[in-house]
């Protein structure tokens, strides 16, 4: 199934989110478009606002290609379809092996389907063992 995923350049010099060239991966790269430098963490700005469809969610990690693959301040991102923000990768200095540069690759992105999940009280002791057995398609009428 293919589909179209908009975005904004939230800074001109932004490159567009890409697959990597051997076609292979099921995520797409985003590139360091700006740095700046916090006092203890550098701030990868990208520079694009991904709109991510209804019902879709998308997860922003860091390039596990990269030779010294760094780690995120926050650890992988979820983006959801009311994300509206440019997207962003903060490192935190003490921690760092390496640092980048403009244009290089710093996160893959993955999109895909959202669940819908509906929560169920099982807090009564008589509806928790229908309850339980209806979740697990054990109760068959």
């Amino acid at each position: 199934m293919a589909f179209k995923i908009g975005f904004h350049k939230t800074i001109p010099t932004a490159l567009p989110p890409k697959y990597p060239s051997n076609g292979a991966s099921a995520c797409f790269d985003l590139c360091v478009a700006h740095i700046s430098e916090g006092y203890d963490f550098t701030q990868y700005d990208i520079g694009l606002q991904v709109v991510i469809p209804t019902s879709y969610v998308a997860l922003m990690m860091p390039n596990a290609r990269s030779p010294n693959c760094i780690s995120f301040a926050d650890g992988m991102r979820v983006i959801d379809s009311t994300c509206t923000e440019s997207l962003f990768v903060r490192v935190d200095k003490r921690t760092a092996t390496q640092t980048l540069d403009v244009g290089e690759v710093i996160a893959q992105m993955f999109i895909i389907p959202r669940p819908f999940i509906t929560f169920v009280d099982l807090d009564s002791p008589t509806a928790r063992r229908t309850q339980i057995g209806d979740l697990l398609g054990m109760n068959h009428r």
